[in-house]
């Protein structure tokens, strides 16, 4: 049976990379896909959720990819465009992938140390912060903003992202799955590659051999560990949204630390959301529900099985990371950035409409234009992502 589990994982591995490299290619489609044939075929479920596992933790490595190698975000890391993307064009993309891959190291093994004692402590922790979110958000917010140096400019943008929010998240015409992906497309990936088109500039030459200091890694990662541990259980509070927060409350300075703690956060994030299902009885994601529907009742045997596989694909991931990373800089190398900033975004376009159709260009154009805005007038883009935090508030507050 070990060795099934084993194979099963391993497809599943290669179903993440695949996820984590194509822009658009959500997990929760293939999940879904794994949803119908345990419904279709007599394959049990536990192989199945082990597949799930291990193409969710993989992915939570590879998205990092394209999202600094080609301006292409996932949720999980549209707020890295920014940093990454300096770094690329100082040479240290690489680098930039390297601290994303130690962040979510870091995360897996802090999570190893305080397992038992999470176990314990988040059933009532969760029973306690659910009715409190939406006045934590809002004082979290109201924070961000009165720290801002412009203020006014800071309000209209977040006001903005969030009504654009509230439209893309209740357009139904939209398959779910792949609703997010025009919306951050245009926030953070084409509304960025449009504003440094005219910058005339040529992407250096990747360094691979990098030194990472440890300084300011472990708290880093801490924090992460802190905002994806939030992420990973209260629901309608995604990772996006927690990296914001971590952001500005936990005071995280550079874009070396950001980038750890946000590596941190999303693969913490998938990991929990499979252990919310055994101990508050709450499937946190989509890929969560899909194993929730396949196994009815989780034992604590089968959940070490499953947080077994979770560890076993994220060392095998954070190296297919680092391998396939070094590929990406070689390709970069050797390319125009001009010809391909207009690539990616055509790329980008096409895969809006392959997924979205032609509401999801609306959306990617409305996005783009707006994160333009934001850049104009010198706000921080993290203030974008009030197209999740306003919903999310209002999600809370029934309305």
């Amino acid at each position: 049976m070990l060795e099934t589990i084993i194979l099963y994982a391993i497809a599943g591995i290669i179903a993440g990379i695949i996820t984590g490299l194509i822009p658009g290619l959500h997990i929760n489609t293939i999940a879904i896909l794994a949803l119908g044939i345990y419904q279709s075929q007599n394959i049990p479920p536990l192989l199945l959720c082990c597949f799930i596992i291990a193409m969710s933790t993989t992915h939570s490595f590879l998205d990092f990819i394209p999202s600094i190698f080609f301006g292409a975000p996932d949720p999980a890391t549209a707020l890295t465009v920014l940093p990454t993307h300096d770094m690329l064009f100082k040479g240290k993309g690489y680098e930039a992938l390297a601290l994303s891959v130690i962040g979510g190291l870091f995360g897996m093994i802090i999570l190893a140390i305080f397992l038992i004692t999470l176990a314990n402590l988040i059933t009532p922790a969760y029973t306690a912060l659910k009715l409190y979110i939406p006045a934590i958000l809002i004082i979290a917010i109201a924070y961000i903003i009165f720290k801002s140096k412009n203020r006014l400019g800071t309000i209209k943008i977040f006001i903005l992202s969030g009504l654009l929010g509230i439209v893309t998240l209740n357009a139904y015409m939209i398959n779910a799955n792949y609703i997010m992906f025009p919306l951050f497309a245009g926030l953070f990936g084409m509304s960025n590659i449009i504003m440094s088109l005219n910058d005339k500039a040529e992407i250096p030459k990747q360094n691979t051999k990098i030194k990472i200091k440890t300084k300011g890694t472990i708290k880093s990662s801490i924090t992460g560990f802190i905002g994806g541990l939030v992420a990973g259980i209260i629901p309608g509070l995604g990772s996006s949204q927690s990296a914001m927060l971590v952001q500005h409350i936990g005071k995280i300075k550079g874009a070396r630390s950001f980038i750890i703690a946000v590596g941190t956060i999303g693969t913490i994030d998938i990991i929990l959301s499979f252990l919310a299902i055994y101990l508050i009885g709450n499937a946190r994601s989509g890929v969560a529900i899909a194993v929730e529907k396949m196994i009815e009742t989780i034992t604590p045997q089968t959940l070490q099985i499953f947080i077994g596989i979770a560890f076993f694909s994220a060392g095998i991931a954070a190296i297919l990371t680092l391998d396939i990373g070094k590929l990406a800089t070689k390709i970069i190398d050797n390319i125009d950035y001009k010809k391909t900033s207009i690539t990616i975004l055509i790329l980008l376009a096409a895969m809006t409409i392959i997924f979205t159709g032609i509401y999801g260009i609306i959306i990617l154009l409305t996005s783009t234009s707006l994160g333009i805005h934001c850049q104009l007038t010198g706000v921080r883009r993290s203030m974008l992502m009030g197209c999740l935090i306003i919903p999310t508030i209002l999600f809370f507050l029934g309305i």
